[in-house]
C-alpha cells in the first residue's frame, strides 16, 4: 500500500520500472495462455489469471508512480494520481489474498470430496466467486475515502490518505488473512501427504500413486510457495506501518520505500512460480514465447496440476 516516497532517486525509479514491466509481462503472459489455450480452461487456471489480473493492477500503480516520478518530477502531491496509485495497490492485496484463499478452498474440495467437487465447483459458481472477490476488493478499497473531508495534501502519504480506523482494518485483514493461508495450505499438503502414504502403505513400494492425487499434491505445493513468498515480501512492510501507527513520530522513508519494493516483487515472481512448478504452464509459456513448436501438453500429460476441467 503506497506511501511517503516523495521524489525517488533515479537509481529506485529504474529498479521501480523494471520492476512494473516485469510484472506486466509476466502475468499477461499468464492471462494469456488460459486464454488461448483450451487445456488450461481449468478452476485451478482460472483463479490463477485472476491472481495474475491483480498482480497486474500493482504493476500499473508502480508504473503511473515512477513515470510521475521520472517524467514530471511529480512529488505525488496530486490527489488524485495519489489516490489512483493507493487505491489500486488496496484493490491488488484484498483481491490477492481472497483469490488465494479460494484456491486453498477449491483444492481442499477436491481432495476431500473428488465425486462431488464438480457438483459445488462449477463454471456458474466459480464466476460468481470471482465476481465477489472483485466487487469484495474494489467496496473495501474505496472505504479509504470514507469520511475524507480534506482532500489537499502535500506528499502522498497512506498516513495522510487512511483514516485512522482503516489503517487498523488494513493491518488486521492483512495479517489475519495471512495466518488463515499457511493454516489453509499447512492441512492441505499434510492432507494430500498422508493420503500418499496411505496409498503407498495399503500396496507397497511398487504401488503407483494415482495421478489426480499427484496432480493435486504439486499444486498444492506451488499455491503453497505463492503463499509463502506473498509473506515473506508483505511481513517487512506490514512491520513497518504497525510501527509507523503505534509511533508516528518515527516514520521514515527509507524504511517504507525499501520493505515497500520488497512487497510489490512477489507480483513479479508469481509468474515465476508457475513456470517452474507447473508443467502446463511452462510449456504454454515456451508456446507463446515460440520457444518450442511442440504440443502444449502431451496426452499422457493432459491433466498435470489441474483438478478439473470447466
Amino acid at each position: 500500500m503506497g506511501g511517503g516516497l516523495g521524489t525517488m532517486p533515479v537509481a529506485l525509479s529504474v529498479i521501480n520500472l523494471l520492476m512494473c514491466l516485469s510484472i506486466l509481462f509476466g502475468n499477461s503472459l499468464v492471462i494469456a495462455a488460459v486464454a488461448k489455450f483450451q487445456s488450461l480452461r481449468t478452476n485451478m487456471y482460472i483463479f490463477m489469471c485472476n491472481l495474475a489480473v491483480a498482480d497486474i493492477l500493482v504493476g500499473i500503480a508502480i508504473g503511473i508512480f515512477t513515470i510521475s516520478n521520472l517524467v514530471f518530477k511529480f512529488k505525488m502531491s496530486n490527489i488524485v494520481i495519489c489516490l489512483v496509485v493507493h487505491f489500486l495497490i488496496a484493490t491488488s492485496i484484498y483481491c490477492t489474498l481472497l483469490n488465494i484463499a479460494c484456491i486453498a478452498v477449491d483444492c481442499s474440495l477436491a481432495v476431500n470430496h473428488p465425486l462431488r467437487y464438480h457438483l459445488y465447483m462449477t463454471p456458474r459458481n466459480v464466476t460468481i466467486i470471482i465476481s465477489g472477490i472483485w466487487a469484495f476488493s474494489i467496496l473495501t478499497a474505496l472505504c479509504m475515502f470514507a469520511g475524507r473531508t480534506e482532500w489537499k495534501i502535500e506528499i502522498c502519504n497512506y498516513q495522510v490518505i487512511y483514516m485512522w480506523g482503516y489503517k487498523i482494518y488494513a493491518l488486521l485483514y492483512m495479517a489475519s488473512m495471512s495466518i488463515i493461508q499457511v493454516i489453509l495450505y499447512t492441512q492441505l499438503v499434510i492432507i494430500s501427504q498422508r493420503q500418499i502414504k496411505r496409498i503407498a502403505a495399503m500396496g507397497g513400494q511398487n504401488q503407483a500413486i494415482p495421478g489426480n492425487i499427484k496432480t493435486n499434491n504439486k499444486s498444492i505445493k506451488m499455491f503453497a510457495t505463492v503463499v509463502g513468498l506473498f509473506i515473506m515480501c508483505w511481513l517487512p512492510l506490514i512491520i513497518v506501518m504497525a510501527i509507523y501507527l503505534i509511533k508516528p513520530e518515527v516514520s521514515r522513508r527509507t524504511e517504507f520505500v525499501v520493505t515497500y519494493a520488497i512487497a510489490c516483487l512477489s507480483s513479479a515472481l508469481n509468474p515465476m512460480i508457475y513456470a517452474c512448478r507447473n508443467t502446463q504452464m511452462r510449456r504454454a509459456f515456451k508456446k507463446l514465447l515460440h520457444l518450442r513448436n511442440n504440443s502444449i501438453v502431451p496426452e499422457e500429460g493432459a491433466n498435470d496440476n489441474s483438478w478439473t476441467r470447466t
